[in-house]
């Protein structure tokens, strides 16, 4: 039964039951130990450079790394083959080690998945944020790469994240995420990026990189009041760059404003963006056109081009154009089609209130 244990802790990397944990230490405490596990303990009380490097796996607050557990592995299989004097006498303090080191080779497999699922996370998040494909896929790479995870694969798509670790292993874990197009946002790309980069320099542990990533997630919004004025400011200044007159440029700014109120309160109730382009365009052409019977000297086609432009797909096309540039084309067609898509749902909403106009006589 002990031979079974030691087995399982150390060549197979299989998790052990509380049970068989339980078995184990009833077995140690009535010194009834069997050769195999004299041998072991044998063979840390002689050498130190051994001891060392099996309290260093079990007593650090980290998880062991491949590279240690084949270590230990290797320095196992020499004592099974090889066969070293029985010790006639164990410490209290040996065993909690070597009950320790059991427990912890027994949870690589487990930490192992927790740290894949960890990378797939953080590549979700900047996926749903307008991260760039490449950007996704490079940063789960190096995820891997500093906790040693080996045999990997990870594939992204504008909507969709595969990954894969010890796949020619027994402890081989997969995870496949959708995720659907969002809107963008550099903060919290931002905030991920530097997330990132303290995991792949060890500044930050799992346990915390777990924590950092949900401030991440959490980072609040700009005020409503700032993303109005702001939109607005952003409409009258594209009205008066398309060659719009001071006044043209005034009433888009109200213009503006509203739609950033519509635009939210169309996020608040998850509104398809589709529709919710549609409305704000068809929004933007009405108010130019009552604009313009308060004042005949408007130019309604600068105003409404103005306050149409937080709507045009510039980011999603420009994203496309990288993807192909950086040979993934299924992601740039993705992105290719998102925007062409957004495009004519923006001039249908322009539109048709002069359609309607026009089959009930003009203005």
């Amino acid at each position: 039964h002990v031979y079974y244990l030691m087995k399982s802790a150390v060549d197979g990397y299989e998790a052990l039951t509380q049970a068989e944990l339980d078995a184990f230490d009833s077995l140690v405490e009535n010194n009834g130990m069997s050769a195999m596990y004299d041998k072991y303990v044998d063979k840390v009380n002689q050498s130190d450079d051994f001891t060392a490097r099996v309290k260093a796996v079990c007593l650090d607050f980290k998880p062991a790394s491949k590279a240690e557990i084949d270590t230990l592995e290797k320095e196992m299989k020499e004592l099974i083959e090889n066969g070293i004097p029985v010790s006639t006498s164990i410490s209290d303090q040996e065993t909690g080690l070597m009950t320790e080191l059991t427990n912890k080779v027994s949870d690589t497999r487990a930490v192992e998945k927790e740290i894949l699922t960890l990378a797939v996370e953080i590549a979700d998040t900047m996926l749903r944020n307008g991260a760039e494909i490449y950007r996704v896929e490079d940063s789960v790479i190096h995820i891997l790469d500093a906790y040693d995870i080996e045999d990997f694969d990870v594939y992204v798509l504008s909507n969709g994240i595969f990954a894969s670790a010890n796949e020619d292993k027994e402890d081989a874990c997969s995870m496949i995420r959708h995720v659907p197009l969002g809107s963008v946002n550099l903060g919290k790309i931002s905030a991920l990026n530097q997330l990132t980069r303290d995991i792949c320099n060890h500044k930050c542990s799992l346990i915390d990189s777990w924590t950092e990533l949900e401030r991440c997630k959490n980072l609040p919004d700009y005020p409503l009041w700032i993303q109005t004025l702001f939109c607005g400011l952003g409409t009258g200044c594209f009205c008066y760059l398309f060659g719009g007159r001071f006044t043209d440029s005034v009433f888009c700014f109200v213009i503006g404003c509203v739609e950033q109120l519509l635009l939210t309160s169309c996020k608040k109730y998850k509104i398809n963006r589709f529709m919710t382009n549609i409305f704000a365009c068809l929004m933007v052409t009405l108010l130019s056109m009552l604009a313009l019977n308060i004042n005949p000297s408007l130019e309604q086609d600068m105003i409404i081009i103005g306050a149409i432009m937080p709507l045009v797909p510039g980011i999603a096309f420009t994203t496309s154009i990288r993807d192909f540039y950086n040979g993934d084309y299924l992601s740039g067609l993705i992105h290719l089609t998102d925007a062409v898509l957004t495009a004519v749902c923006v001039a249908i909403g322009a539109s048709l209130p002069f359609v309607f106009l026009g089959y009930m006589g003009g203005l």
